[in-house]
């Protein structure tokens, strides 16, 4: 991975030097492809990062997260407890239950 710093001192270097890319991209440690992509876009890395806004799965907590805000609002403690979400598996989706066939990701 590359560092702002890096591609600033490679945009610096490129502009200073009489070195070719090559050789600019070694001094400013990186390999001439990636060297060669951030002069040619001109922006740093942490310019060019996109936010994560997808899902990797389906929301276990979506249908009963009104109940379960209610009880953590009354105890907050609880969301360190997963023993406590055995005690209230009877009205849970099977998604998060403990004795799942599923892993366990809930928490």
């Amino acid at each position: 991975m590359v560092t702002d710093q890096q591609v600033r001192r490679l945009f610096q270097m490129s502009q200073d030097s009489k070195l070719n890319k090559s050789q600019v991209a070694m001094k400013a440690g990186m390999h001439e492809q990636t060297a060669r992509k951030y002069l040619q876009v001109g922006k740093l890395p942490s310019e060019l990062t996109k936010t994560h806004n997808w899902e990797n799965r389906k929301n276990p907590f979506a249908d009963v997260w009104s109940e379960l805000k209610e009880k953590l609002a009354v105890n907050p403690g609880l969301v360190k407890q997963r023993p406590y979400l055995s005690t209230y598996s009877g009205n849970i989706p099977d998604s998060f239950r403990m004795d799942s066939t599923e892993p366990y990701n809930a928490i």
